[in-house]
């Protein structure tokens, strides 16, 4: 695992078709060396804490049901996807 320092900020946030606006983000302004070396662009957490993502779709009702959930394929070639 590595580590970051983060600045807090506040965005629109995008997954899909699905939309949460004014969403507590936070942006990197340090990683640790390890971070540095994956190729990411960002991470998203999918816990559930006040200002958290889910709790976002949730308190803004973009969903229709309050159901949510995530496939990663366990075959590299294949991509994982948010339904």
């Amino acid at each position: 695992t590595g580590s970051a320092n983060l600045s807090l900020g506040f965005d629109t946030i995008r997954v899909g078709d699905l939309k949460v606006g004014h969403q507590m983000l936070g942006t990197a302004t340090t990683l640790s060396p390890v971070l540095q070396r994956v190729p990411f662009d960002g991470i998203i957490g999918l816990g559930w804490s006040p200002g958290s993502l889910l709790e976002g779709l949730v308190h803004q009702r973009v969903l229709a049901q309050n159901r949510f959930s995530f496939y990663l394929s366990p075959h590299p070639a294949e991509l994982g996807e948010i339904p």
